[in-house]
């Protein structure tokens, strides 16, 4: 059971016990949400003068939820106001839903465009996606210029809808990130509107985007790198006095996933798909159920990109007969996404691969990932995904442990993985200036726990590669999101 604050730039009472009923209806049951409104931040926060004046109760706020038992804290506004600095003085995970849901988009969509409430914010975003790195990834901003609140609910949905298809059609957009406020439906009737044109995209809500992330992240006890993000030298603030925070009731979650995912592991390895079966089994939500299958010919292994050729088309079968068994997600079990473009232009259902899925997982957490994979020679083929992934300046060096894939598979290979594995970490932190560690095989199962002590020593995380693969399938099932067909157009099966 985890606690999760959720931080509103408001004072509004009606409007924050408002926002209580709708977080709590997308949150696993076993968890509880709390909602802090801030004093002296008034119904709107659209500039960076605004922000600025409550900057410092903001950041004292962030510092007494976790005396006050918070698992994890989320700014629930579009402009990610002050979130390094909230990281700076956090030990616990902290989520912008901007930075959030511009990620995660990346993960189902070659481009996006965010849809605002005020020109202010719209500006605070391009700001934004400028610090991220992502500014190939945005192709416009809309700004509605109204607030968003519960009165004039639809002539609000039919001003976020025209935003929307403008976006489309007039940008070009892959996806949409709708910054409606957290209030309940309207991303989703966007979603179903366009659906029901024959448009299949994304449509995120960013605050649930954002607190599902939240969910997993307390889950796996993985949290933003402090290398990037370190201690400020005195979190003393002289002079000031601040005023209490609006504390909602705690509230527990509503939510319970029903579903059934596929994992192809592409290797013809006599049970490998039984043993991995078992492994992702584990990571799963109470009413998530995991089947795999393996390849029926071909490469025990895959190393280089020859192996990826020999693997596809059998991925590809293995992808439409899930879908036609009626599975809602297909993920693939290797950190080289094998099939994953191609099989997304077939799939109509969520296909997802972890090395895609880590590296933006690790670009949310921190300023640069290092993925250690198996041999050297597979490192070209994963700096070529780092290149295609938009993440070349948010990486340091691939390493490699200069293991085969069957070997790190094989118990008597285990202890020189694990002293490989820590070596090139120290490596990669001392030398390349690395701040989050991501294994880069998914034949490395639970290495994660066996090496981040060593890695801890610096302050940097290290990924389990194969649970986010899982945590982060359920969320996008959750949140009923699938890949996008405009970024992956639909190809007769």
């Amino acid at each position: 059971m985890s606690k999760l604050s959720i931080i509103v730039l408001s004072e509004d009472e009606h409007l924050l016990d408002l926002k209580r009923s709708t977080f709590a209806s997308i949150l696993q049951v076993e968890n509880t949400i709390q909602v802090i409104g801030l004093p002296g931040a008034g119904k709107s926060v659209d500039s960076y003068y605004t922000q600025g004046l409550f900057g410092p109760q903001l950041l004292e706020t962030i510092k007494w939820l976790q005396t006050d038992g918070s698992d994890a804290i989320i700014i629930d506004h579009i402009r990610d106001p002050l979130l390094s600095a909230a990281r700076q003085v956090s030990g616990i995970p902290v989520l912008g839903i901007g930075q959030t849901a511009f990620r995660l988009t990346c993960l189902l969509a070659d481009n996006y465009s965010v849809i605002t409430t005020s020109t202010g914010n719209s500006l605070a975003v391009e700001h934004n996606t400028q610090e991220y790195q992502l500014s190939k990834k945005l192709v416009s901003t809309h700004s509605l210029e109204m607030p968003v609140t519960p009165n004039g609910l639809d002539q609000l949905n039919e001003t976020f809808l025209l935003a929307a298809i403008a976006a489309l059609e007039k940008n070009g957009a892959h996806a949409l990130i709708v910054d409606s406020g957290g209030l309940a439906g309207i991303a989703s009737m966007i979603q179903q509107e366009l659906s029901a044109r024959g448009i299949q995209i994304p449509v995120i809500d960013p605050t649930q985007a954002a607190i599902k992330l939240a969910e997993i992240l307390v889950n796996m006890e993985l949290s933003h790198s402090k290398r990037s993000y370190p201690y400020p030298p005195s979190l003393e603030v002289p002079g000031y006095t601040f005023a209490k925070p609006i504390v909602c009731e705690e509230i527990a979650g509503k939510f319970e996933l029903i579903a059934e995912i596929e994992v192809i592991v592409p290797s013809s390895e006599k049970d490998v798909d039984m043993v991995m079966e078992k492994v992702y089994s584990t990571y799963c939500s109470p009413g998530v159920k995991v089947t795999a299958v393996n390849l029926d010919k071909g490469p025990y292994s895959i190393e280089s990109e020859y192996d990826d050729a020999l693997a596809a088309p059998q991925i590809y079968e293995k992808i439409i007969k899930a879908e036609e068994a009626g599975k809602d997600a297909v993920l693939i079990d290797c950190m080289f996404d094998v099939g994953l473009l191609g099989g997304r232009e077939i799939a109509n259902i969520l296909f997802l691969g972890p090395g895609i899925t880590s590296m933006q997982i690790g670009s949310i957490l921190s300023d640069k990932i290092s993925v250690i994979t198996v041999l050297n020679q597979s490192i070209p083929e994963i700096e070529r995904q780092i290149c295609r992934y938009d993440l070349v300046d948010h990486s340091s060096p691939v390493r490699a442990v200069e293991l085969h894939v069957l070997e790190v598979r094989e118990e008597s290979y285990t202890e020189r993985l694990i002293d490989e594995f820590i070596n090139e970490t120290v490596q990669a932190i001392e030398e390349d200036n690395a701040h989050f560690i991501i294994p880069g095989c998914t034949g490395m199962v639970g290495l994660q726990k066996r090496v981040s002590a060593a890695a801890e020593r610096y302050e940097v995380p290290v990924l389990d590669q194969n649970m986010i693969l899982v945590k982060v399938c359920e969320m996008f099932l959750s949140l009923g999101l699938t890949h996008s067909k405009k970024s992956y157009p639909h190809l007769d099966k």
